[in-house]
Formats: structure tokens, sequence, C-alpha cells
């Protein structure tokens, strides 16, 4: 499983567009504080996940999920 942080920015995008020309991105879970900015990625498989780095709650929780 890879985990992309900051999925929704400039960087994060073009790392899930490379990570998607190189695997299934069903493996990927991307980290979001606004899922709505990759929904174009969501039929793809990718896992979304709400977190943002100034709310450790939202953090501990995306760990605890499988």
């Amino acid at each position: 499983m890879i985990a992309v942080t900051g999925a929704s920015g400039k960087l994060g995008k073009a790392t899930l567009q490379f990570l998607s020309e190189k695997m299934n991105l069903s493996k990927v879970v991307a980290i979001v504080r606004d899922p709505e900015k990759v929904v174009e990625y969501e039929q793809s498989g990718l896992k979304i996940r709400n977190a943002d780095y100034n709310d450790l709650k939202s953090l501990n929780e995306v760990i605890k999920r499988p």
C-alpha cells in the first residue's frame, strides 16, 4: 500500500498520475483535506481519506483505517 499525502495539490496529483501509469491505484491511498479535489480518481479504485496536518484526530483516523 502506498499513501500519498497532499494528494489534491499539484505535486500530489502529478504523483497520482504517475502511479496510475505504473500500477493499479487500488493499492494507493490519497490523503487529502478536500476529497472533492480528487474525485476524478474515484473510478480507478483509489482510496481517498480525509485528513489535515493541523488536525491530529483526523490523521489518527487515517492511520487506524484498513
